[in-house]
């Protein structure tokens, strides 16, 4: 999966959160973060390190049970970052 694939996915995941599909989205996530790993490597180390406190958060706010929080991080400054990479890359 390419990082654009990633990046339409983390948006369809913060939908499922929005609609209350909590365990599809967590499970959807596990994998999209999975897959994300090996790319992290080309990353420049300013961008990991904001993508790596992004999903920080995303962690912290699931064991809260805050999907919605998640949801937004997911769409929005995850997404945004992993885009701004794509384009520089």
């Amino acid at each position: 999966m390419s990082l654009r694939d990633i990046s339409q996915q983390l948006t369809e995941v913060a939908s499922g959160y929005r609609q209350g599909l909590e365990g599809h989205g967590s499970l959807k996530l596990v994998q999209l973060i999975e897959m994300l790993l090996p790319e992290l490597t080309d990353f420049p180390p300013t961008s990991l390190s904001t993508l790596n406190h992004l999903l920080t958060q995303a962690m912290e706010a699931l064991s809260r049970r805050d999907y919605l929080f998640v949801a937004d991080l997911l769409e929005y400054p995850i997404k945004d970052a992993i885009d701004n990479y794509i384009k520089i890359k």
